[in-house]
């Protein structure tokens, strides 16, 4: 798997994840540990995800 799909995975759970915590367990105890936890994945998913290649040009060559 290429960093950019492990970062895009990351990113959607840690949303997912981040979007339960705060609708359905609001009156647990570890809701705030959940909570920066689904806000670490999803930020070290948004990082992995950007890749900066050059874009390749056909008349590069000429």
């Amino acid at each position: 798997m290429s960093k950019q799909l492990v970062g895009k995975i990351l990113a959607i759970l840690g949303a997912l994840a981040l979007m339960i915590n705060i609708s359905f367990f609001k009156e647990m105890e570890w809701y705030y540990i959940a909570r920066r936890i689904s806000l670490a994945v999803f930020f070290v998913g948004i990082l992995l995800i950007p890749t900066y290649a050059p874009a390749k040009n056909k008349d590069q060559h000429q």
